[in-house]
């Protein structure tokens, strides 16, 4: 697998997990750039996969240092359905 197909993957079973764990209860993810190695095709799907999840009541908390991810979640952004937070200093 490609380092970006590795890091969904990854996802993918942690979020499994998360919902066999709560037993159909919804929960919160903290990521730390999982999407790291994604080409901006591929991390704008993951994060229309990730705002469906959302909506169904998970709550996600995702770090990055990849600016593409504000780039590609901006629309969301300005019409406040992701909040966003800046920690540059």
């Amino acid at each position: 697998l490609s380092g970006g197909a590795y890091d969904q993957l990854y996802l993918s079973i942690r979020l499994a997990l998360g919902e066999k764990l709560l037993k159909g209860e919804q929960g919160f993810f903290i990521l730390d750039d999982p999407f790291i190695k994604s080409d901006r095709v591929r991390l704008q799907r993951q994060m229309e996969f990730l705002l469906q999840i959302a909506a169904k009541g998970w709550q996600i908390i995702y770090f990055t240092a990849k600016n593409e991810v504000k780039e590609v979640l901006q629309g969301d952004i300005d019409s406040g359905i992701v909040q966003f937070n800046s920690l540059a200093v």
